[in-house]
């Protein structure tokens, strides 16, 4: 069965249960209704195109507009150009969806659609009608997204983590180890080598295996080296570890420094690269 078939809405929820559902707070719905109408009823919120949380981004979707790819569900639109052609409190709603997109793609945000089906307006029928809607288990991702024209691809996937170690916010230099005056003479490391490494981790110091913690830029480790450069240490893979803060202020003023470069020097050389023939 297709992806697309799979994700279908059959049944139709109301939109307060499923943004709460997605991560959003919406306990102003409540303070901001009618006298006469719920909190789920809301029109001050109920028919947005999009809601953002702290941690997440909702976006209300229509199921066939959805295209379906080697196994990966995408979503083009222009929020900014439908606010051009539009009027009334589409225009805001565009707007919001515009802003809500580049919020995701800028913090970065995971983005939890609300998959809608049913009559539009712009398909010759006289009014837009959701006949059934449902939340997306799957996270989406903002693909692309062009700041001069607004045009964006959302897919439905995870993104590939990021991660990211104390060197950088550094400026990137050169691909090999070299010295440059600050006050002090101090080596710069090479960018590919913490990158590899980085990647290696996969989000995990390699002494006690607890994740790293997320930012907003990415999954936080600080890459180590064993044998350090001022040691003549080499700065590549075979040398460098990541490591969480605690473990790496550790393996430098612990008084089980020895011990712990001893167990990562094992750790690299069990890990080490095949050797060419």
């Amino acid at each position: 069965m297709a992806i697309l078939d799979e994700i279908r809405p059959t049944r139709r929820q109301r939109v307060y249960d499923l943004v709460r559902d997605a991560g959003v707070d919406v306990s102003h719905w409540e303070r901001t209704k009618g006298e006469s109408s719920s909190a789920a009823s809301n029109p001050k919120y109920c028919y947005n195109w999009s809601f953002v949380g702290e941690k997440v981004v909702v976006a209300n979707l229509w199921h066939e507009e959805m295209v379906e790819k080697g196994g990966i569900v995408r979503y083009i639109l222009n929020p900014r150009e439908m606010a051009k052609n539009a009027t009334g409190v589409r225009v805001a709603r565009a707007q919001q969806m515009d802003l809500a997109i580049r919020q995701a793609m800028t913090f970065p945000l995971p983005i939890r659609v609300i998959i809608n089906a049913g009559s539009r307006k712009q398909d010759g029928h006289k009014t837009t009608s959701v006949k059934q809607r449902l939340l997306d288990p799957v996270v989406w991702n903002v693909e692309a997204y062009d700041e001069h024209t607004g045009r964006c691809t959302l897919a439905r996937r995870n993104p590939q983590p990021t991660f990211i170690d104390q060197f950088t916010a550094w400026k990137e230099g050169s691909e090999t180890p070299r010295k440059k005056l600050v006050t002090t003479e101090v080596s710069q490391r090479c960018s590919k080598v913490r990158r590899e490494v980085l990647a290696r981790a996969n989000g995990y110091c390699e002494y006690c295996k607890t994740p790293g913690f997320t930012t907003h830029e990415g999954i936080f480790l600080e890459t180590h080296h064993v044998i350090p450069l001022s040691e003549d240490g080499p700065d590549t893979p075979s040398n460098v570890v990541a490591l969480c803060p605690n473990h790496h202020r550790e393996a430098h003023y612990g008084v089980t420094q020895h011990s712990i470069r001893q167990q990562l020097l094992a750790f690299l050389k069990a890990n080490a690269r095949p050797t060419q023939a």
